[in-house]
């Protein structure tokens, strides 16, 4: 591992030796090497300035005499990149930019600072994600495709940017949905609309490699020419979603009906989502809920109807109609005896 910035050498093997790998955020990583003798090589929370503990992730340090001293003509860039120390120490060193850790002295790479999502407070690492996509459609590992975050009225959403040509479009949209599930099981992180580009429409380097911030730059302001996005959340319902103020819980309780209580559950996940519509019989795992929307819609029940509701009723039931005839079944116990003594005597709860 190196960089210009530190006369090209970081770390590396000794000759006829075997990279060890470590799994690292579900990603098994290859061993960089141990740092060269004339470094210091430190793994440094980028936020505190402070060292971590072997292990753990974070950004590169490294100080020593093959560092070089800045860049030519950019004071600004110079301080911020080659004048920092660690905390409560002295010292000068180069702050790489590239997030990694260290295992029995040797340093494993994860990815780049500057690659980092965060959404809804929490922090995603954009290679981890994309290597996902990669294993649910190995189609897509010679194909340019980029993660991007961008921001609506009301939210921050994943998105994927992709050069793909006219005979994967039916691909994509056959498994944007599965897809979207698969990203929230695993990273907990749903994606929305995968955009599909021309051939070399995304922005790149002069060495020809996705400018990922600037993309997301160009996709934010509506700049780049897609041919077509594709929804990885479909709307089918029969129940329209507005983001209007949903029914009030007394027109929910004056007739106990199931289609007024699919409508609140539908309008507040359809505005979490940030989609139009939602199939009341789709299964919520298809719906990409990140444990935060969970969380947010869960409260917003309680809210409207004055019952305790857990985020885990997402998971207790399957979609909007089995929630909706839970939620009946708590505000009129009455109902929810009647259907028991039907279910137990073979009938069904009309």
């Amino acid at each position: 591992y190196g960089m210009s910035e530190a006369t090209l050498l970081i770390s590396g093997h000794l000759p006829h030796k075997f990279p060890s790998v470590k799994t690292i955020n579900g990603r098994d990583i290859i061993s960089c090497g141990r740092p060269v003798d004339e470094l210091d090589l430190h793994i440094v929370d980028p936020e505190t300035l402070a060292p971590l503990p072997e292990g753990q992730v974070g950004e590169v340090w490294v100080s020593g005499p093959g560092i070089v001293k800045g860049y030519i003509g950019d004071d600004a860039k110079t301080a911020s990149t080659f004048g920092q120390a660690l905390v409560g120490q002295t010292g000068r060193y180069l702050r790489t930019g590239d997030l990694g850790a260290v295992f029995d002295k040797e340093l494993y790479l994860v990815g780049r600072i500057k690659e980092i999502f965060i959404l809804q407070g929490r922090k995603f690492h954009a290679q981890d994600i994309e290597g996902s996509i990669k294993e649910f459609i190995p189609q897509l590992q010679l194909i340019p495709f980029q993660l991007v975050a961008i921001k609506d009225a009301s939210r921050e959403s994943l998105h994927m940017l992709i050069e793909a040509p006219e005979a994967a479009i039916p691909l994509l949209s056959q498994s944007g949905p599965n897809l979207s599930k698969l990203l929230s099981q695993k990273h907990d992180v749903p994606l929305g609309d995968i955009w599909i580009l021309a051939a070399n429409t995304l922005p790149r380097t002069e060495g020809g490699k996705i400018q990922r911030f600037k993309a997301q730059e160009m996709a934010q302001e509506d700049q780049l020419p897609f041919i077509q996005k594709v929804k990885t959340v479909a709307g089918k319902a029969q129940t329209p979603a507005k983001p209007a103020e949903p029914t009030q819980r007394s027109a929910v309780d004056a007739d106990a009906s199931l289609v007024a209580i699919s409508d609140v559950i539908s309008q507040l996940l359809a505005k979490e989502l940030g989609i139009d519509q939602i199939d009341v019989d789709q299964a919520f795992v298809e719906l990409g809920l990140s444990s935060i929307s969970v969380y947010t819609v869960s409260g917003q029940l309680e809210d409207k109807f004055k019952i305790t509701i857990a985020p885990t009723i997402f998971y207790d039931y399957p979609n909007i109609t089995a929630l909706a005839q839970f939620i009946r079944g708590e505000l009129h116990p009455e109902l929810k005896q009647e259907g028991n003594r039907a279910q137990s005597s073979g009938g069904a709860l009309k």
